[in-house]
């Protein structure tokens, strides 16, 4: 049986140090950072429960901020699915106008020890905000990071599906810190046919209220949301038309939504390197469609002229400008 080490023993790393003095501090600072996580996710799980114990109070707030506006069922829930981590965090229900969350704090500060009682403090002054992923991390794709746009701040996130994420695209919502990463609030928004710019002007915009984003997050949400701002990330309303044109295309062919994500970027970054006078969408959207099929899915077995006749258009002019995507997308 391997014998303990004991703290004032040589560190078995031939260092010549005490253990307590090297290998040891990293074990002690680990065990720490464990101590401090399971005291805050245990809360963290708590505030799960709480959430659904009070449903009933947060579907009233549901019925007070709903905006019947949006053109499809799936764009409405996602808006209400992004609202509840601002309702938890800062709209008052209780009489006292605690929050839903302010009064977790208030029933376990007392259990915390102090570290994690200062680390969870920081929990009720999270304000909402938008990220973008820069990195999945890899080999073990446990953790993602994202950053802040405004402040450029990067935070450390865990996740439990890679492939959920795509790296530039944009979250919406709070982040809130534990010991050594954060975590968002419950959920968070995925968007990912928005631009950096878009965002960027959308909280400037915010900001200059009264109260901030966090007072008026509903109406940012929605703006984040809405068709009406998807249009105004494109610089012409026919390069919108385009990638609105393919994304029907693809999804009636069964592509994932990964994929369409993808294929809307590469078109986006081509806009942005050539500036295309478009006349008709339908020869970009069968040139970007094949593609696609050809650099992105690996369809050896696609042709043009059977994309040329799905968009109605003909094949010369479609591998004219899948010529030029090749050029300036390789």
């Amino acid at each position: 049986m391997m014998r303990k080490i004991g703290r004032n023993d040589s560190c078995p790393c031939g260092s010549g140090k005490k253990y307590k003095r090297c290998c040891g501090r990293n074990v002690a600072m680990q065990e720490s950072v464990d101590q401090i996580n399971n005291e805050l996710y245990r809360v963290y799980q708590e505030l799960i429960s709480t959430t659904t114990k009070y449903e009933n109070k947060i579907n009233e707030l549901h019925e007070r901020y709903n905006y019947p506006s949006f053109g499809d069922k799936e764009t409405g829930e996602i808006y209400h699915t992004g609202l509840t981590p601002w309702f938890v965090s800062s709209v008052s229900i209780f009489k006292n106008n605690d929050t839903i969350l302010k009064r977790l704090y208030r029933t376990n500060q007392k259990k915390l020890s102090l570290r994690a009682k200062n680390i969870l403090v920081k929990w009720l002054h999270a304000e909402p905000s938008v990220y973008q992923v820069v990195a999945v991390e890899s080999p073990s794709k446990e953790f993602m990071t994202v950053k802040e746009l405004q402040t450029e701040e990067s935070f450390y996130i865990p996740i439990q599906n890679a492939d959920d994420f795509i790296k530039g695209s944009h979250l919406v919502g709070l982040v809130i810190p534990f010991a050594q990463h954060h975590n968002f609030l419950l959920t968070m928004v995925k968007l990912y046919d928005r631009n950096k710019q878009f965002f960027l002007k959308l909280l400037n915009q915010f900001e200059e209220k009264e109260g901030g984003i966090i007072e008026h997050f509903p109406q940012f949400l929605v703006d984040s949301l809405s068709s009406d701002s998807i249009e105004s990330t494109w610089d012409e309303p026919a390069y919108q038309a385009v990638a609105t044109l393919l994304t029907e295309h693809l999804s009636k062919k069964g592509i994932n939504d990964h994929v369409i994500t993808e294929s809307i970027n590469h078109w986006n970054s081509f806009c942005q390197k050539e500036n295309p006078t478009i006349k008709r969408v339908e020869p970009y959207a069968a040139a970007l469609d094949y593609y696609i099929q050809k650099i992105i899915v690996n369809n050896n077995h696609i042709t043009q002229a059977k994309i040329a006749k799905e968009y109605n258009t003909s094949s010369s002019t479609l591998s004219n400008i899948y010529r030029r995507l090749i050029q300036a997308l390789t």
